[in-house]
């Protein structure tokens, strides 16, 4: 879990040495050491008709211990977080891609396991593969525990696209392949 510096007090003209160090370890957390992480998935996955299914992930970069296996993230640092998705699948159905955020057993004021979608992202039927992206803050302070997760759905039996790369995909440069990625990262403290 990172530790979130306490913002200093000023009053008045109070300058101290003390609250413009607390002012700097605040902007310094904001700026480089707040809790992210990219998930990635380069093995095609099975997306079954009408059913959502969760795509597993593995671990690129997370530096708060997010990373939970099959691959999503669980909170460790409360807040508000932003985040991504992109998601190559086959053609020829409707498909959509979102994230689903779910509460924590214990610790969240909302509740038990309270489950909201967001970063939602559809297609409608196409003659060739595509690339599902979205992009969203959480839709409510995570805690402790809250999970957030990389689902899709599709009308009819699909599949996550792994290929050669093209015009305006996403790839990872080492393999010139596309891939599933899931990111996020800490925006504010909240309640």
């Amino acid at each position: 879990m990172t530790t979130i510096p306490s913002p200093p007090t000023f009053a008045g003209n109070d300058s101290s040495l003390a609250n413009l160090q607390a002012l700097a370890a605040c902007s310094r957390f904001l700026v480089e050491t707040g809790p992210a992480w990219h998930f990635c998935n380069d093995v095609a996955t099975s997306i079954p008709a009408g059913f959502p299914t969760m795509m597993p992930m593995r671990a690129i970069t997370d530096n708060d211990g997010l990373y939970t296996s099959p691959g999503f993230a669980t909170i460790q640092t409360r807040g508000y977080y932003k985040c991504d998705l992109s998601l190559p699948v086959g053609a020829s159905y409707t498909v959509r891609a979102y994230l689903l955020l779910t509460t924590a057993p214990t610790g969240n004021p909302r509740g038990a396991g309270v489950t909201t979608p967001f970063a939602m992202q559809a297609s409608y039927a196409s003659s060739v593969a595509l690339t599902l992206n979205g992009s969203d803050m959480t839709p409510y302070c995570c805690y402790p525990g809250d999970t957030i997760k990389l689902y899709c759905w599709s009308a009819g039996a699909n599949a996550q696209v792994v290929n050669s790369a093209g015009y305006g995909t996403a790839t990872r440069a080492a393999s010139g392949t596309l891939y599933a990625s899931f990111t996020g990262r800490y925006l504010s403290y909240g309640t």
